[in-house]
């Protein structure tokens, strides 16, 4: 039974100055330093020395707006403007294998993902030239996984043969919720026979890396019955991996989320109590919690890192560990490199025209110190593991912890008298109510918010 009244105890106590979920270090609204494109050029250099990466590529159009949606995309049933923006990201692909041919690199990439807006929005013909350019760059014996977002209102189950032929291996589906009230408020109609319908034995079989399911807590017209009851199909439909996301209302930035019911948001409590009780249905019917708010069947890829401590999260949720860095391709993407951090520039009308210059399309980026190395490290330990060891720490970055952290160890026993996590003389680690504040225990080891950075 989730304790709504200690909860909101604590929201009063230990109020988060920042919503977040830490699925990188430091956050983009912290990044000061100044960044050029010989940074980003160091940053590439490091990224291909790497034996292990991910390529990911943006395809930010959809055919119709979600209202919860906080992604960089387009709205558009003009399909020249999808064909269009994918001559200009093979232009910037070819910009990245002129860069590698010049410096005497080749790209070590092991995995990529197909991401948006709605990949599926892609036709079959421009598809198949999508893979053919993506083959010139990275070199196909070392592919392990290529997954793709799909949309089940769109796809069908001879689409999901035909991206099979293509040599995707894993997919996932954005379901948000199965209840119809809440389906309407967030204009986003999808009844579950779309979803059956591709996940069929027959076509299952086609994905033998998993099929992953992406619901959403925290929308309109969610209560603790109707999340149960699309919990329920969730469990009945048996996907291999699920992600339990947050809706994150930022109005400011994406005003059309205040087309929907604002006022039947469920509050910070509710909303977590939403998540308490998928954790527990899910675990309670055989799934593995991999982290805070991410969940595999016990013979996923993901679920077996967790069990050898080799499990990793970041901005794709969790993964096996076999890669922690990133190369993103197209609009308003997110890279990842070894002690760099790039954002592209976000609207495409600038993007294409730092490409027609022949300029990788950077908008802003993020050389990160040792203090934020470690950071990043502390805070994706929380994320991955819900614990500390701090001998792994030390040892990763030559520091001793209690003594690096000293005024972070304060507030982390502060919160174990709330009964947040359970320190030991080795480390420390969130109890089952604290790990419901994941992103609240990670909080106080930023040292942009706390101000304690050491330099």
């Amino acid at each position: 039974m989730f304790d709504i009244e200690r909860a909101r105890e604590l929201f009063k106590k230990h109020p988060i100055k920042q919503i977040t979920w830490y699925p990188d270090y430091p956050e983009k609204t912290h990044w000061t330093n100044p960044f050029s494109h010989s940074d980003f050029e160091a940053g590439l250099r490091s990224f291909h020395a790497k034996p292990t990466s991910l390529l990911y590529l943006h395809m930010p159009y959809c055919p119709k707006l979600c209202l919860f949606c906080n992604c960089k995309k387009v709205i558009t049933s003009d399909y020249t403007k999808v064909h269009n923006y994918m001559d200009w990201l093979y232009r910037e692909m070819r910009m990245h294998i002129n860069f590698c041919r010049d410096n005497g690199l080749t790209p070590n990439i092991s995995e990529i993902h197909l991401g948006g807006g709605s990949p599926d929005y892609i036709s079959k013909e421009d598809f198949r030239s999508y893979m053919d350019n993506i083959r010139m760059f990275v070199g196909w014996d070392n592919i392990r996984e290529i997954s793709m977002e799909i949309d089940p209102r769109h796809a069908k189950p001879d689409d999901m043969r035909f991206y099979h032929s293509m040599g995707i291996n894993r997919v996932s589906f954005g379901i948000q919720d199965f209840d119809p009230d809440v389906q309407k408020d967030i204009d986003r109609i999808q009844p579950d026979f779309l979803v059956a319908r591709l996940i069929v034995p027959e076509i299952r079989n086609l994905f033998p890396h998993g099929i992953n399911f992406d619901i959403m807590f925290g929308l309109p017209r969610q209560t603790l019955d109707s999340f149960r009851k699309t919990i329920n199909k969730v469990i009945e439909l048996s996907p291999d991996r699920i992600s339990l996301l947050r809706m994150n209302m930022t109005p400011k930035y994406f005003p059309h989320q205040l087309q929907m019911s604002v006022d039947k948001i469920p509050d910070p409590l509710i909303t977590r109590e939403l998540l308490h009780n998928a954790v527990q249905m899910l675990t309670a019917n055989g799934y593995v919690r991999t982290a805070f708010d991410h969940f595999a069947k016990p013979d996923d890829d993901v679920a077996k890192a967790k069990e050898a401590g080799e499990m990793k999260w970041g901005s794709f949720g969790c993964t096996a560990g076999r890669y922690q860095d990133v190369l993103a391709l197209g609009n308003s993407g997110f890279s990842r490199f070894p002690r760099h951090s790039v954002q592209s520039v976000y609207e495409i009308e600038g993007w294409s025209q730092m490409i027609s210059e022949n300029k990788f399309p950077i908008l802003r980026g993020h050389i990160l110190s040792d203090d934020d190395l470690i950071r990043r490290d502390v805070t994706q330990h929380l994320r991955s593991n819900s614990s500390i060891q701090y001998e792994s720490v030390e040892r990763e970055h030559g520091i001793d912890f209690k003594n690096y952290f000293v005024r972070e160890l304060e507030r982390i026993a502060q919160l174990a008298e709330d009964g947040l996590v359970e320190i030991r003389s080795d480390g420390f680690e969130m109890t089952e109510f604290g790990s419901l504040f994941a992103d609240f225990i990670a909080e106080n080891f930023d040292a942009y918010i706390y101000k304690t950075a050491r330099s």
